[in-house]
């Protein structure tokens, strides 16, 4: 599920970020404010985050999956941390 929220923060800096050229031009040929392309961008991403946020009643397979996946990672970046500590106190002592 993090990764999906990670993924939808990531989407919507690319989405912002992206140029807003290709917008057709507002009613009386002006083009549109940034503040309207931004409640554009923003009601975009809103609707694509709660897409996402069914999936798991969708695909319930993906969030097992990532649930496992994401138990993994947080094992081995325990053992890495712990690692790493070890390093640091020695190399302290030294």
């Amino acid at each position: 599920m993090f990764f999906l929220m990670r993924a939808g923060f990531w989407l919507a800096i690319v989405w912002y970020v992206l140029p807003m050229d290709h917008l057709d031009p507002m009613p009386g040929g002006q083009a549109p404010t940034v503040a309207q392309s931004l409640d554009n961008g923003t009601q975009i991403v809103a609707s694509v985050v709660s897409e996402i946020s069914t999936t798991c009643q969708h695909k319930p397979l993906v969030c097992e999956t990532g649930s496992i996946l994401f138990e993994l990672l947080e094992t081995q970046t325990a053992i890495a941390s712990g690692a790493i500590q070890d390093w640091a106190v020695e190399h302290a002592k030294s």
